[in-house]
C-alpha cells in the first residue's frame, strides 16, 4: 500500500516526540493508528547512497516477505519536493527534501532489547530459546525464499 506523506504526518501527529517509540541508524520509529490498527512508522534518515531504484526494489522485497517471525510490511511512501532555499550570500537554489517512510505492523509488547539487556534479564532459558529459534527461523526464510534471497545486514533487537 502507498501511503502519501500527509497521512503518515496526520497519523503520528507530525511525527511526534510523544509517539516516538524507538531510534536507530537509519530512522526513527513512531506508533500510530491507520484504519482502526496499530502500525509502526519507520521515517528513514535522509542519506546519500539509496537511490530510487533500490528503495522501490527493497519495498517490492518486503512486501512479499510473510513468515510469523518477520514483522510485516504493510506500506510505504516516497515523495520528493523541491524547496526555494536562500543561502547567506543572496543566491537563491533548489533543494530537493526525499522523504521515505516505511510502515510495518506494530509489535505490542515493545522490542526484545529490552527484554534481554543483560546477563540477568530475568527470561527463563526455553523463552530465550524460543526467541533464538524464531529468530533463525525468520533469517533462514529471508536467505532460502524463493526468488532473490533478502541478506537483512543490520539485524539487532531494537527499534
Amino acid at each position: 500500500m502507498d501511503f502519501k506523506l500527509h497521512d503518515i504526518e496526520t497519523i503520528t501527529n507530525n511525527f511526534a516526540e510523544a509517539q516516538k517509540v524507538g531510534s536507530g541508524g537509519h530512522g526513527d520509529v513512531y506508533r500510530a493508528t491507520h484504519k482502526g490498527e496499530e502500525i509502526a512508522v519507520k521515517k528513514l534518515h535522509q542519506f546519500q547512497g539509496l537511490d530510487d531504484e533500490e528503495f522501490d526494489s527493497e519495498c517490492r522485497n518486503l512486501r512479499e516477505v510473510r513468515h510469523q517471525n518477520i514483522v510485516r510490511l504493510i506500506g510505504y511512501c516516497y515523495e520528493s519536493e523541491h524547496t526555494c532555499v536562500v543561502d547567506r550570500d543572496g543566491g537563491v537554489y533548489l533543494e530537493q527534501r526525499m522523504e521515505r517512510v516505511l510502515c510495518f505492523e506494530y509489535m505490542h509488547g515493545g522490542s526484545l532489547d529490552k527484554y534481554i539487556q543483560d546477563e540477568a534479564c530475568g527470561l527463563e532459558w526455553l523463552t530465550c530459546y524460543k526467541i533464538i529459534k524464531g529468530t533463525c527461523a525468520g533469517i533462514n526464510y529471508l536467505h532460502s525464499s524463493k526468488g532473490k534471497p533478502i541478506f537483512h545486514l543490520n539485524l539487532k533487537p531494537g527499534c
